[in-house]
């Protein structure tokens, strides 16, 4: 037999067995699942509630900090929020948390006598101090929001994650654990949050005390794979007990079901969110919600956490070390089109000079939807001297807190006065990154660092020019 017959009877065999191979995939989906569509449309910002309208008319000047407005800042007789209200912030976001001994979740022994200070499910920071924070920011014109985190200082019993990589978690809880987030943990504080008169409530995703950096994939959990099989397998109790628990990624992979199944966690979190928001919205119409560090950490959350007149503030973290960039204006742009949301960027006070953070002040807020520095408590600090007291906490070397001040401040009133220009008349806008990036390669102190800077700005430069903006 000639030689390229052989090739063409084995390029036959091939076809032939992938042709198959695909057949069986479509009848092994036909026999088991009905992947009919979960639909999600996107759910753009409208009309925004009157009383949140400052939102876009002044944009978003938020900053996140954990002391009290109350409390007297160091360089004088004013109150740290009207030190902040003088620099031109409208929202302050105050970390509070509920009683605990710091140390990661445990069983709650019931039968034991419980001191105060260690009880979960009791949160003193909001009885002691939500009040006479609240107090001063409405005095001082400050927005108020209370931050929690999410990982943190969880109450047991609750789900755990079952994550694609590692299996069953100790301590990180199940996304959609229904009960357990809406009745014990966010969900009543934020209701708590509400009642108390504050103006919202932001979440801070990241899992500090739990055993994951965060969700690798959708859960797959008991519940949440039930829940799946039960809406869409046509004998879903005989798959359940024939797929093992470390078999079920590989399962949903063999059938082409990933995404069908991270879809509908995404719209189960969306709506799980959505509920807390009108609990909270039946005490304030007009109570908002934030989440952290970037967007889409958790799928589903910005659209529960959002309506068309209540944004949910999307407090990212991409831009701490250069401002606003590429992935902010993406970010910004996939938002107005799809999301109930606003983009603010961060800043990282430590390692932005005063000069630095005052033109990300602008150009944020022109670009995005708004800023906010982090840790903000590093402005309220050592106020007149020229001391960084420290990172992640403090502030650039050899800085004060009104360096920052006065340049915050000035780049306040200069936004005030370009928002009520034509956008025609507003600076171009700036690339962040690709600033700070062209800074390294100047900044270099040897050759390693020259090259390394240099590779590092020639493939920045490749993917913005590849993918626009």
């Amino acid at each position: 037999m000639r030689r390229d017959s052989v090739v063409s009877v084995d390029r036959m065999s091939l076809a032939f067995v992938l042709a198959v191979g695909l057949l069986f995939g479509r009848l092994i989906n036909a026999a088991e699942l009905n992947m009919r569509p979960v639909v999600t449309k996107p759910e753009p910002l409208k009309r925004l509630h009157p009383k949140l309208r400052w939102m876009v008319k002044e944009t978003v000047r938020a900053i996140w900090i954990g002391d009290d407005l109350f409390d007297k800042n160091d360089d004088g007789n004013m109150t740290k929020g009207q030190v902040l209200a003088d620099a031109g912030f409208n929202l302050v976001r105050i970390s509070m948390g509920v009683n605990s001994d710091d140390k990661p979740s445990g069983v709650v022994d019931t039968s034991k006598p419980l001191e105060a200070k260690f009880d979960r499910s009791k949160s003193t920071d909001l009885e002691r101090r939500m009040a006479p924070n609240l107090k001063e920011a409405r005095r001082v014109g400050l927005k108020l929001m209370i931050g929690f985190q999410y990982g943190t200082h969880h109450l047991e019993p609750y789900r755990k994650y079952r994550s694609h990589q590692d299996g069953l978690a100790k301590i990180t809880c199940c996304p959609i654990d229904e009960e357990y987030i809406t009745g014990q943990h966010i969900g009543k504080w934020a209701v708590k949050i509400a009642q108390g008169g504050a103006d919202g409530m932001v979440v801070d995703m990241e899992m500090y005390h739990s055993d994951k950096s965060g969700y690798h994939g959708s859960c797959v959990c008991d519940d949440c794979f039930v829940t799946y099989l039960k809406r869409y397998a046509r004998n879903w109790k005989q798959l359940y007990v024939e797929t093992p628990a470390e078999g079920r990624v590989q399962w949903l992979e063999d059938r082409k079901a990933s995404d069908h199944y991270s879809a509908l966690a995404a719209k189960r979190i969306e709506m799980m969110y959505d509920s807390i928001l009108r609990k909270c919205q039946k005490i304030n119409p007009a109570f908002f919600f934030g989440i952290a560090p970037m967007l889409h950490h958790l799928p589903g959350v910005e659209r529960g956490f959002g309506s068309a007149s209540n944004p949910c503030l999307v407090f990212s973290e991409h831009e701490y070390h250069h401002g606003a960039y590429r992935g902010s204006f993406i970010g910004t742009s996939h938002i107005r089109k799809n999301l109930p949301a606003l983009f603010v960027s961060g800043a990282f006070v430590a390692v932005q000079t005063p000069e630095t953070m005052a033109n990300n002040v602008v150009q944020s807020s022109l670009y995005t939807d708004g800023w906010w520095p982090w840790y903000g408590t590093a402005l309220l600090m050592h106020t007149g001297a020229a001391e960084s007291s420290g990172r992640p906490y403090g502030r650039f070397d050899g800085t004060s807190a009104r360096d920052y001040l006065d340049r915050i401040t000035t780049a306040h009133t200069k936004l005030d006065k370009l928002l009520a220009l034509p956008k025609s008349r507003w600076p171009a806008r700036q690339d962040g990154k690709l600033n700070w990036l062209k800074a390294r390669v100047a900044n270099a102190i040897d050759d390693k660092v020259l090259t390394e800077a240099q590779v590092d700005l020639e493939n920045y430069i490749k993917l913005v020019q590849l993918g626009g903006y």
